[in-house]
């Protein structure tokens, strides 16, 4: 399945930004359904702690029918998000005055994220529902058009040096970000897809990731901004079951009322 999304994305970046046809989604959409639990299911995990805010936060999203959608910065380990390029090549190749870490941030804030998963193992539950002291939905996926499976293989030698160079490029002759995109420029496409989808294989591959992107509608540039809510309907996602440890989940009671009031299902493991 590994190699299945490595030539996908491989083909994706080789066609044209804007594609008339949607092929790009329609290829993406199939290799999602090969993914997805019984071709249509995703599981997202949760955990509680300490932090009795961000439990209730957690709490009320699943009340309100929605999902967190994250700045790569409140992800645990942020060093997955990293560009790696080659800074001498970059320099001689490039006259531009504006800066190319400032610029790789603003790559790494254009889209929040939301993770999500194709498998119910006790792996997932020990690492991402603290032991079963949390809950897991299980979500059918109404519309996958922002969802893109996660590509696990060695993240070192995936260089974005030509792809900075070239989206520099276009920059210098863009007066808007509006610009960037109709110049259909391939390299920017790839920035700003393949850092939010790719992590390294030998940390990470127990967890079969698929992430939601949320593109922003304007770039923040305070890390005091933690995201936003994105309902269901606007996620393509509906759920299914909600999941939970009977023994472990401190908050049993409270979830078991956010079903009831929701008509959600309840499956204990």
């Amino acid at each position: 399945m590994d190699k299945l999304i490595q030539d996908y994305y491989e083909h994706c970046f080789e066609k044209a930004v804007f594609d008339e046809n949607d092929q790009f989604d329609k290829e993406k959409n199939k290799l999602l359904s090969l993914l997805f639990v019984e071709n249509k299911y995703l599981y997202k995990f949760f955990s509680f702690d300490n932090n009795k805010v961000l439990n209730k936060k957690k709490l009320k999203t699943l009340q309100k029918e929605q999902i967190w959608c994250s700045p790569y910065y409140d992800f645990f380990d942020k060093t997955e998000f990293d560009i790696q390029f080659n800074i001498q090549e970059y320099k001689r190749k490039v006259s531009s005055d504006i800066n190319i870490l400032g610029f790789i941030e603003y790559i790494k804030r254009i889209s929040n994220l939301a993770s999500f998963t194709y498998e119910n193992t006790n792996y997932m539950w020990n690492e991402y529902s603290n032991k079963g002291n949390g809950f897991c939905i299980k979500y059918e996926v109404v519309d996958s058009n922002m969802f893109f499976p996660v590509l696990y293989d060695k993240k070192n030698s995936y260089d974005f040096t030509e792809d900075l160079i070239i989206s520099f490029e276009v920059m210098e002759k863009a007066k808007s970000y509006k610009d960037i995109q109709l110049l259909n420029n391939l390299h920017f496409k790839r920035l700003s897809i393949l850092p939010f989808v790719l992590k390294d294989a030998e940390t990470y591959h127990k967890e079969k990731e698929i992430r939601l992107l949320d593109k922003v509608d304007y770039i923040n540039i305070d890390n005091n901004y933690h995201g936003k809510p994105l309902s269901l309907n606007e996620a393509g996602l509906k759920v299914s079951k909600v999941i939970l440890d009977f023994d472990n989940c401190l908050y049993r009671e409270e979830i078991l009322k956010i079903a009831k009031e929701n008509s959600y299902v309840v499956e204990f493991r």
